[in-house]
């Protein structure tokens, strides 16, 4: 979902500012073991106030990436692959705001 409402599209968005966050929740429908997350937004952009968190209930919500709001490395088609270790959980939140060409958050 986006933002907590189902979406049946590849979500997306727009902020003004890099302090304006969106983020996509993913339900793996059981917990699991995570190793690593390849992350895709669209390509030669960079975005900002990236942040990763995993949740095994829901309700508490481990950090495990937190960008703030400076801007990432330029997205390629290989998309970025977050090394996770051996981290459970059963749900998994995205947050993003605006890239470098205009006021799009995407999420692929």
């Amino acid at each position: 979902n986006l933002d907590g409402a189902d979406w049946l599209d590849s979500p997306r968005d727009n902020a003004a500012n890099c302090e304006t966050q969106k983020y996509v929740q993913v339900d793996l429908e059981q917990v699991v073991a995570i190793s690593r997350l390849l992350l895709f937004q669209s390509i030669a952009r960079t975005y900002c106030s990236r942040k990763i968190e995993t949740s095994l209930d829901g309700t508490n919500w481990d950090v495990i990436l937190d960008d703030g709001t400076a801007a990432t490395n330029i997205m390629t088609e290989s998309g970025h692959e977050i090394d996770m270790g051996c981290k459970q959980a059963q749900f998994v939140r995205w947050y993003s705001s605006r890239n470098s060409i205009n006021s799009g958050i995407h999420f692929l």
